[in-house]
């Protein structure tokens, strides 16, 4: 029994490393998601409000001053769309990644967000119109401020 006891310890400390390094990949997996989806989230929220920004800007000026150029302006739309289909995304991610008591906040700003877009569609004069954009780049922001709320939470 003496010359089997080291061969039982050696297979018994095995067993517990690769144990432990399976619960820590998979811990490490965990953070790699939910940091990709942060990430996201705060990339397509920030450049729906960037963009809302510069036609905010152009509509505040009258159409004076043009501050991107038509290309410009077309590529930044495409983003813009592709921006709040991801967000959607990654929001619908987020939450099978974060317990619900900790995407509250997330997802009420997100419906501010959706509630902002819809008032920008339904807008009718101008004045109303500026009122809706900044609406949209503060709900964008909020979506980011919540985002890096729930980014900095331990997550156990």
């Amino acid at each position: 029994m003496k010359e089997y006891l080291p061969i039982i310890i050696t297979l018994i400390g095995a067993g517990f490393g690769a144990f432990f390094a399976f619960v820590k990949t998979k811990t490490e997996k965990r953070w790699s998601e939910r940091y990709d989806a942060f990430s996201s989230i705060v990339y397509s929220a920030n450049l729906i409000k960037d963009c809302y920004e510069i036609l905010k800007t152009e509509q505040d000026v009258n159409g004076c001053i043009e501050v991107v150029s038509g290309k410009e302006w077309e590529a930044l739309q495409g983003e813009m769309i592709e921006a709040k289909m991801k967000l959607r995304k990654e929001i619908s991610r987020l939450q099978l990644l974060v317990k619900e008591k900790n995407m509250i906040e997330l997802d009420k700003s997100y419906f501010q967000l959706v509630k902002s877009f819809e008032r920008l569609a339904l807008a009718g004069p101008q004045s109303y119109t500026q009122d809706c954009m900044h609406d949209v780049i503060v709900a964008a922001d909020m979506v980011v401020v919540s985002t890096v709320k729930i980014s900095r939470l331990k997550f156990i």
